[in-house]
């Protein structure tokens, strides 16, 4: 991800829109995207401003890591669903979460028996 636009150059796009009155032409003026020109235009008018925002996630998260695995060591016979709606969150999010704990696909154990069956 590259470095953000200065404020300088901000305050010149947005200035150059309320002069001119067209972003189209503006982002090609200064060779930026339309959308941005918008998103600045838009933001100057509002109460955040023209200030460029910190990268990364805008929410918390919403699992607590050491629940879920304390969860999933005593459930071990739990789905991903059911995991998910215990903690409020879709299955690919726990999905996620543990992958990034170091946890891994779980067999089914019914295969497991059937093949422990046909091999006795």
């Amino acid at each position: 991800m590259g470095k953000a636009y200065s404020l300088d150059l901000r305050k010149r796009v947005v200035q150059h829109v309320e002069q001119y009155g067209n972003k189209t032409a503006t982002a090609k003026h200064f060779q930026i995207d339309r959308d941005t020109v918008s998103d600045w235009y838009k933001r100057s008018k509002e109460k955040e401003g023209l200030i460029p925002q910190k990268p990364g996630p805008k929410t918390t998260k919403k699992v607590d890591r050491e629940k879920l695995a304390h969860y999933v060591e005593n459930n071990k016979d739990k789905t991903l669903e059911e995991i998910g709606k215990e903690f409020g969150v879709s299955h690919v999010a726990i999905w996620k979460i543990l992958q990034q704990l170091g946890y891994r696909h779980k067999k089914n154990i019914s295969v497991l028996r059937k093949k422990q069956r046909k091999t006795s």
